[in-house]
């Protein structure tokens, strides 16, 4: 089988979970808990396959190094003003996932002019990520019991991914050797 076609696929995944923002966000505006609690584990799907497949084809890209960060900053973007507004999450809680994710989107934009290569993704991106969807996924079920340590959770993994990433960036060709070393 040419596995050629199949490249494109971890690209596609990353543009199908930056499509379902729009529609997580209206689901959570209009109380559509199922529907909301289905678009958010497809997202966080998505995210899992994408970067798997784009292993194991061999298929990593540039575009796909900025692309996949994209679509999950987004996503989470959108669902976490959504909940916030519309739901339980705290307004501090928005404010550290939008604060980590400009902080890494700029940190990898100066990274990307200086030395001329987009920084890739590494585990603790991946992690936090899946936390953040977990997180996301107690607020869109409205489960209560778990907000407290959803919260605590969630905090640990953004501020924990936000000074991994600051380490690796730091260090000149450090990101390259961590992405090699933590498929």
């Amino acid at each position: 089988m040419n596995a050629r076609p199949l490249r494109a696929l971890p690209n596609l995944l990353s543009s199908a979970r930056l499509l379902l923002a729009a529609p997580l966000l209206l689901a959570i505006r209009a109380g559509e808990t199922r529907a909301a609690a289905l678009l958010l584990v497809a997202a966080a799907a998505t995210d899992a396959l994408d970067g798997w497949f784009a292993r194991r084809l061999r298929a990593e890209s540039a575009a796909g190094r900025v692309l996949d960060p994209l679509a999950d900053k987004l996503l989470a973007a959108a669902a976490g003003f959504a909940l916030w507004r519309w739901g339980d999450l705290p307004g501090w809680f928005l404010a550290l996932l939008l604060l980590r994710d400009v902080l890494l989107l700029a940190g990898g934009a100066l990274v990307a002019r200086s030395r001329g290569e987009v920084p890739g993704s590494l585990r603790a991106g991946r992690v936090a990520f899946a936390v953040l969807a977990a997180v996301l996924f107690v607020f869109v079920v409205r489960a209560r019991a778990l907000y407290l340590a959803a919260l605590a959770a969630g905090s640990v993994a953004l501020a924990a991914s936000l000074a991994v990433y600051a380490l690796s960036l730091a260090a000149p060709g450090s990101a390259r050797r961590t992405n090699r070393e933590n498929p």
